[in-house]
């Protein structure tokens, strides 16, 4: 399965995430989003990271957090082009605003976090 096969297999809704980072070397740079999804036939959250490779364009909405945020990805959009275009949603919580991360990336990987 491609990377794209395994990105698209994925059903972004309501899934946890367990981190948001940038990456930044002299070559490159990332956006990183750890997250899990839920294995009904192993009955056990999976993790996952998907890096956002060689960024061309990166913006969002406001971001408001507090100490009781439940942040989850709402959907997730791509585009499959050169670069790749997307968008993600986040909710944070009940009752809470949510936010949006619109992109431009060169590559990305996703993989499986052991």
């Amino acid at each position: 399965m491609t990377q794209i096969e395994l990105l698209r297999s994925i059903e972004f809704h309501d899934l946890p995430v367990r981190g948001i980072r940038f990456e930044f070397d002299f070559k490159q740079q990332s956006f990183v989003l750890d997250f899990a999804t839920y294995d009904d036939d192993r009955e056990c959250y999976v993790e996952w990271t998907l890096q956002l490779k060689d960024l061309v364009q990166f913006a969002s909405t406001e971001i408001e957090l507090a100490s009781d945020s439940d942040l989850e990805i709402c959907s997730f959009e791509l585009a499959a082009e050169d670069p790749f275009k997307g968008t993600l949603l986040f909710l944070t919580g009940h009752s809470k605003r949510e936010f949006s991360i619109n992109f431009e990336c060169r590559s990305f990987t996703l993989a499986e976090r052991q």
